[in-house]
């Protein structure tokens, strides 16, 4: 059942997105979230410890696919990236494009014939 208000107010783009944000991650199943949310943790963790800009970018993605195919199977890395693209694309909806761009596509097939 909806809310109702008789006094709605217009809510801030912050607030908007937070609110997006939130029904989307709830849209989805218990499991799913929490692999999105490992993802997107590790994701986080690497833009921090290299000095990065969390927007996703060709080299961001790119450059967190050789780094994560060093620690874990690089078909995992491809399973990390989709679980990444879903939690960030509410704030970043180019997100995607970067995801499947030549350079970004190219590296993840790289690591997984050296690794797989």
């Amino acid at each position: 059942m909806p809310h109702s208000s008789s006094a709605a107010v217009a809510w801030s783009r912050e607030r908007l997105i937070r609110e997006r944000a939130l029904a989307l991650t709830n849209g989805l199943d218990r499991s799913s979230r929490a692999s999105y949310g490992a993802a997107l943790q590790k994701y986080l963790d690497f833009c921090r410890m290299h000095d990065f800009e969390p927007e996703p970018t060709t080299d961001t993605l790119s450059f967190f696919v050789v780094w994560a195919s060093h620690h874990m199977e690089p078909r995992s890395v491809d399973t990390y990236l989709s679980g990444i693209c879903s939690e960030l694309e509410a704030f970043y909806p180019q997100v995607r494009d970067v995801r499947r761009h030549r350079m970004v596509a190219r590296t993840l097939r790289g690591c997984k014939k050296m690794r797989s």
